[in-house]
């Protein structure tokens, strides 16, 4: 408990020579907004979160004249995927991302230059009407059809794929 509350503190303290770097992001705000976001920990939450936002996106959904900058935990459950979302999101390196996010918390107003990722529910079915935003490249889709291979398996076959868990998956 003391490590995180020094981490944060640590954090804090260097947020605040960022302050400036946050008082010019909300200056040209009416020219570019600038938000931060998030990604989830839990495979899940980050790919749902994620591909709402890119269907947002895709529909013009989200602000005009915008620059989306997200950070990615190093805690986060999968590489590859972050490494896929980094294909449509920027994501920056997690030191000036934390700092970043940290300064713009400490002004007033913080709340317009979020990226809302938790959004889970789509009561719209906006994810029906988009095409996948998420999507293999050529070169994985060949590595995956050789890994489905190499376990015996035809790639243009169907395959029942199962999904289980228990309570120590993470």
């Amino acid at each position: 408990m003391m490590l995180v509350s020094r981490r944060l503190l640590l954090v804090t303290l260097v947020s605040l020579m960022f302050i400036p770097v946050i008082a010019l992001i909300r200056l040209v705000s009416p020219i570019v907004l600038i938000r931060f976001g998030f990604l989830s920990t839990s495979f899940g939450h980050m790919v749902l979160g994620c591909e709402l936002y890119l269907a947002r996106k895709y529909h013009d959904m989200e602000p005009p004249r915008r620059l989306d900058l997200f950070l990615a935990d190093t805690r986060h459950s999968n590489a590859f995927v972050v490494g896929m979302l980094g294909r449509k999101m920027t994501i920056m390196w997690r030191p000036l991302a934390r700092v970043l996010i940290r300064a713009n918390e400490l002004i007033p107003g913080k709340t317009r230059h979020l990226v809302n990722l938790e959004e889970y529910m789509d009561p719209t079915d906006l994810l029906a009407r988009t095409p996948p935003q998420l999507v293999f490249t050529d070169e994985e889709t060949k590595r995956g059809d050789e890994a489905l291979r190499s376990i015996g398996l035809e790639p243009d076959k169907p395959f029942v794929c199962l999904h289980v868990r228990d309570a120590s998956f993470k």
